[in-house]
C-alpha cells in the first residue's frame, strides 16, 4: 500500500476505526501496534506509510495531492505522476475534494505535468 493510498483510506474507515487510529497515533502506541489494529479491521498498511500519514495529516488532502504532483514533476517520474493523478480521480469520486479543487489538481497533473513536453525533454522513459 502506498502512502498516497493511505491518505484516502480514512475516508473509507468507519468513524470508530478512524477515531481509534488517531488516538493511537496521538498516544503512546507504536506504529506496529496500529498496523496490527488496522489489520484486524481489514485494512492493510505498514509502519512507514502510517508515519508519513501522521506527519502529513495536519494538512488538507488538496494540499497533499498538489505536493505529490509537484514532487512527481520534479522527479520526472511518469509512473509517479500517473499514480498521483489516479489518487486525484479517486479523491474526487469519493467527494473528498470539490470539483474546483479537482480541476486545479487535474490541470497541474495532466496539462502542466503529463502533457508538458518541457518536463520530459531529455528523459528516457
Amino acid at each position: 500500500m502506498t502512502d498516497m493510498t493511505l491518505r484516502i483510506i480514512p475516508i473509507l474507515m468507519s468513524d470508530e476505526v478512524k477515531s481509534k487510529m488517531h488516538l493511537m497515533l496521538d498516544g503512546n502506541s507504536t506504529y506496529e501496534e496500529i498496523v496490527v489494529y488496522l489489520a484486524k479491521k481489514g485494512i492493510k498498511t505498514n509502519p512507514a506509510a502510517l508515519s508519513h500519514y501522521n506527519q502529513s495529516g495536519k494538512r488538507g488532502l488538496y494540499d497533499r495531492l498538489m505536493e505529490e504532483i509537484e514532487y512527481a514533476k520534479r522527479s520526472k517520474s511518469r509512473v509517479l505522476l500517473y499514480e498521483t493523478y489516479g489518487a486525484v480521480k479517486m479523491a474526487r469520486e469519493l467527494n473528498a475534494i470539490c470539483y474546483n479543487e479537482f480541476r486545479e489538481l487535474n490541470t497541474a497533473a495532466v496539462r502542466n505535468g503529463i502533457n508538458n513536453a518541457k518536463i520530459w525533454k531529455g528523459v528516457n522513459q
